[in-house]
């Protein structure tokens, strides 16, 4: 039984995203950040948290059924795990994978 090839194409890195989400939570979360934003601005930094968590939830769900259509459902979870954190860009590169050849 072979491999299948995805062509290449990857999902983006997950960990080069983490750092990007603890920066969010910390000023949404943290009484520092609350100090110099005021009250109103970390409530804006929550929800802009709560927004994009969400978005990028429903956009992983998306990619993982582009994957398993193009012929990778091996791949769909790495593919939405990356879409958790990474979001739109992941639907470009998945539009770049070349559908599996039925074997």
């Amino acid at each position: 039984m072979s491999k299948k090839s995805s062509g290449g194409v990857r999902p983006l890195p997950f960990l080069l995203a983490v750092p990007l989400y603890a920066v969010l939570a910390v000023l949404a979360f943290s009484k520092p950040a609350a100090e110099r934003l005021g009250d109103q601005g970390q409530r804006i930094a929550q929800a802009s948290l709560g927004a994009l968590l969400a978005t990028h939830a429903g956009e992983a769900a998306l990619i993982s059924r582009r994957v398993r259509k193009r012929g990778y459902p091996d791949q769909a979870g790495k593919w939405a795990r990356s879409t958790l954190l990474w979001g739109f860009p992941n639907h470009l590169r998945v539009g770049k994978l070349e559908p599996a050849s039925a074997e």
